[in-house]
């Protein structure tokens, strides 16, 4: 999978429309999104898993959740699509969570229910996959091949997991690693392995 453009509003600590293009990147292989603490790194990443889960990573998920901006203008929509790219296939999802909105007509506000759609983009049109949010969800899912929690394991490393880990001794980084990436299938893989061998090893003997 490959992140191609970011855009969300009213999202996060973002009260207004911003555009993460990341494909103007790509020659690089590497960046770092990186500025003083409180600048909003955080939401950048937390707009990705949204848009492809339909939740916050770590604490910040559940139903009770808070996806607006609190300075957000009451008339902006809270919103956020993903550009992705999947063998070679560019697809979007938009999603908007629960929120009141300015009424169209008169005073006050109304309620406004989740919303998310998964289109294909060919040749600048976009041809409808899904929607729903548990249905978009689950076609990301399959697209990305992680779950949410996997997600947030291997893409979105934890600040604080971060600098234990540059800090960390062999041993210590060894068992960090196997916490953020559940290396426990390889584990495995690799007792049945050399089970074989020694199973092979007294068969030639």
């Amino acid at each position: 999978m490959k992140f191609l453009r970011l855009e969300f509003q009213a999202f996060g600590s973002y009260p207004n429309r911003e555009v993460v293009d990341f494909t103007t990147l790509e020659q690089k292989g590497l960046f770092v999104v990186t500025g003083p603490t409180g600048s909003g790194k955080t939401t950048i990443f937390d707009a990705l898993a949204y848009a492809l889960f339909n939740e916050l990573p770590g604490e910040r998920s559940g139903q009770g959740a808070e996806h607006r901006s609190q300075h957000a203008r009451p008339e902006h929509r809270t919103e956020v699509t993903l550009d992705f790219e999947v063998d070679n296939t560019h697809y979007r999802v938009t999603r908007t969570p629960r929120q009141e909105r300015q009424k169209l007509k008169g005073s006050g506000v109304t309620k406004e229910d989740p919303t998310a759609s998964l289109v294909k983009v060919v040749n600048g049109t976009e041809q409808p996959v899904t929607t729903g949010a548990e249905k978009v969800e689950k076609e990301c899912k399959a697209l990305v091949g992680l779950s949410a929690s996997e997600f947030q394991r291997v893409v979105l490393l934890p600040q604080g997991r971060f600098t234990q880990f540059l800090l960390a001794t062999e041993g210590q980084r060894e068992e960090l690693l196997g916490q953020l990436f559940d290396g426990q299938t390889y584990k495995t893989a690799l007792a049945h392995l050399k089970d074989e061998a020694a199973r092979l090893g007294k068969e030639v003997g």
